[in-house]
């Protein structure tokens, strides 16, 4: 709550640190339930802790809310999906539970900077599969935030 926040705010770097482990329950639930469309209230739910607490910890452990930590798995098994399958684009929308492959695209898009077939298609040409494609929007965004949140640990622990 707000004390806790109030007392970090005066002794940085001071506060105990239960929300590593908070996080690593989270990610450890998304690598299980991410088929599932889980959403974030859901996670809350099984970690006992509120949806808003659960992306407060989380944007401050990694530097992204716990929603981009859910979606980025998501896409990341797109990525795999896409570089070592043949199952068509609409197939691997449902198999990763999108109930539109339309909508699939999008998000897919929006994420990786390219659509899911010119992924592949990349993928095929390079002959080498990376973990991720080249940097989207969401992916830009994602690793600035990660970054920053990096130094700022780092200027804390000087």
């Amino acid at each position: 709550g707000w004390v806790a926040r109030a007392l970090e705010a005066q002794h940085p770097g001071d506060a105990p640190v239960p929300e590593s482990t908070l996080v690593q329950r989270l990610e450890a639930l998304i690598e299980a339930h991410f088929l599932e469309h889980w959403q974030v209230a859901d996670y809350a739910r099984a970690l006992s802790v509120s949806p808003t607490h659960l992306s407060r910890v989380a944007r401050a452990a990694t530097g992204v809310s716990a929603l981009r930590l859910i979606e980025a798995r998501l896409m990341r098994e797109a990525r795999r999906n896409l570089a070592y399958t043949h199952l068509g684009v609409a197939t691997i929308a449902y198999t990763l539970g999108y109930a539109d492959p339309a909508y699939f695209t999008r998000a897919f898009t929006r994420d990786a900077g390219l659509s899911p077939r010119s992924f592949r298609a990349q993928v095929s040409a390079s002959g080498v599969v990376s973990g991720t494609a080249p940097a989207g929007p969401g992916q830009r965004r994602m690793r600035a935030k990660a970054s920053n949140s990096q130094r700022r640990a780092a200027s804390s622990s000087v």
